[in-house]
């Protein structure tokens, strides 16, 4: 299996020490952070692409649920200005 690189949010993170690699391909989300709140942190595109997709990166996660996608859909529909931010 071949190795997928980083996005570039994530290299930038990672480079600015905001953000850890562990060498398992694990992250953790602190407790108390929502999905909710999570997406309303990422700012562009490119980052949403890489949280949603974070599977294809490595970690070993439970896929997203039917409700977690949808917030994940509404959230790029924001980015993208074709609907209001809640």
């Amino acid at each position: 299996m071949q190795k997928k690189e980083f996005p570039k949010w994530l290299q930038d993170r990672i480079t600015a020490g905001t953000a850890k690699v562990h060498p398992h391909g694990m992250f953790k989300v602190r407790r108390g952070v929502t999905l909710r709140d999570k997406l309303q942190s990422v700012t562009t595109l490119e980052e949403l692409e890489g949280f949603a997709n974070r599977r294809k990166y490595g970690a070993q996660v439970e896929p997203w649920t039917e409700q977690e996608k949808r917030e994940i859909l509404w959230r790029k529909m924001e980015l993208q200005g074709k609907r209001k931010p809640r």
